[in-house]
């Protein structure tokens, strides 16, 4: 994720005067996706990012394909929107992932921003804490947006 460039205050204003008529109304911007729910054999995680934008939560859902794994990834933030993608990859013997997004599910930026789809996720599991949870931690890179992040990913249910 990150900032769009401001447009020039002439194009701006150039736009603002050709006008959309009385016609159309956009439709209205959901304030954040349906929460992912956990399906049958799949593993779902959530937590926080920390990349472009401070504020980003994240929820992950994974479940076992041919040669891998696939899911979404939902990205939430009340300063640059939210978004949803489609992820797949793999897991290796040690529990490593390494995931990207295969296409962007729905995509809804606040002004400013722009959301790219993330080339890399490399998740590693972390021990159990006392109180039981799991987790997976990393980063992700998106080169189109420049943007690097780490996650930090708590075990919410599921296999």
């Amino acid at each position: 994720m990150r900032r769009a460039v401001p447009l020039p205050a002439c194009l701006v204003v150039a736009l603002a005067a050709i006008g959309c008529g009385d016609s159309y109304v956009p439709a209205p911007v959901p304030i954040a996706p349906l929460p992912l729910a956990l399906r049958p054999g799949c593993a779902l995680y959530a937590g926080i990012v920390n990349g472009n934008d401070k504020d980003m939560t994240a929820r992950l859902l994974l479940c076992p394909a041919p040669g891998g794994v696939t899911g979404v990834i939902q990205f939430v933030s009340p300063g640059s929107g939210w978004s949803e993608r489609e992820v797949s990859g793999s897991i290796g013997a040690d529990g490593a992932m390494v995931l990207a997004d295969t296409r962007m599910i729905q995509s809804f930026p606040s002004a400013d921003w722009i959301y790219c789809l993330v080339d890399r996720y490399d998740l590693r599991q972390v021990p159990a804490t006392s109180a039981g949870a799991q987790s997976v931690e990393g980063t992700y890179v998106s080169m189109q947006c420049e943007d690097r992040a780490t996650l930090a990913l708590t075990w919410e249910g599921g296999g």
